[in-house]
């Protein structure tokens, strides 16, 4: 099984008024660097893009592959893909403002997606939810939606390259508008993905806050993992 991975760090954020999130310190260390090295880690990967503007990739060694962000997240995915062998067979995408990716989890994706289309690090939702029919001023709630199938879903993402690539063609000739990448195989349908549970938190920062809720994160998964 040969595997090349995408390693998505580009642009900056409006929700982090106007900053790069993967430049942002934490414990010391640039959040991009967090999820470079645990790819690298990862002796199954055989190729690393990574897709980022020019203040992120100058955090990497010399003679890392490289490519530049798109407008969109499916169009950077482009971008790095085209930056890949094409005799691989799995791609696996990560992004790189989830620092608290274990290792243990990825290894554990990386068994389960070889056997499918498709698969993705996920948890099931815990909280109840509802689906509102007026935003505003204030949220008129329409009905409780049923979390019982609901599950939240993270990266990396596994999917099996020659169907990944049919996917990315029909999205640039069709106009297809996704927000991760296994949507692109249920575009292509009859490709289902399997979900993979989580054995740590995988949040994704995306608010000033949120750095503060991971450093402390990160600070208890360091100290879990040390006393194994």
């Amino acid at each position: 099984m040969r595997i090349g991975s995408i390693l998505l760090a580009g642009g900056t954020s409006s929700r982090m008024g106007g900053r790069s999130k993967t430049l942002l310190p934490l414990l010391g260390k640039p959040v991009l660097l967090y999820g470079f090295e645990l790819l690298q880690s990862i002796e199954a990967i055989e190729e690393l893009v990574v897709v980022g503007d020019e203040e992120n990739l100058r955090l990497l060694p010399e003679g890392c592959l490289t490519a530049s962000p798109g407008l969109r997240r499916q169009d950077s995915v482009m971008n790095g893909f085209q930056k890949l062998s094409k005799n691989l067979d799995y791609i696996l995408i990560h992004d790189a403002a989830r620092p608290l990716t274990v290792r243990e989890d990825v290894l554990k994706l990386l068994s389960v997606g070889e056997t499918t289309y498709a698969a993705a690090l996920a948890s099931p939702v815990r909280n109840s939810l509802k689906k509102i029919y007026d935003p505003s001023p204030y949220p008129l709630v329409h009905e409780t939606v049923a979390r019982e199938d609901l599950w939240e879903v993270y990266t990396p993402q596994m999917v099996r390259y020659d169907l990944f690539a049919t996917a990315l063609s029909r999205s640039k000739e069709e106009g297809w508008e996704v927000t991760d990448d296994i949507a692109l195989l249920e575009k292509l349908g009859d490709f289902p993905a399997t979900l993979v549970p989580v054995s740590f938190p995988n949040i994704k920062i995306t608010y000033p806050e949120d750095i503060t809720y991971v450093t402390a994160l990160l600070t208890h998964q360091i100290q879990a993992y040390s006393c194994l």
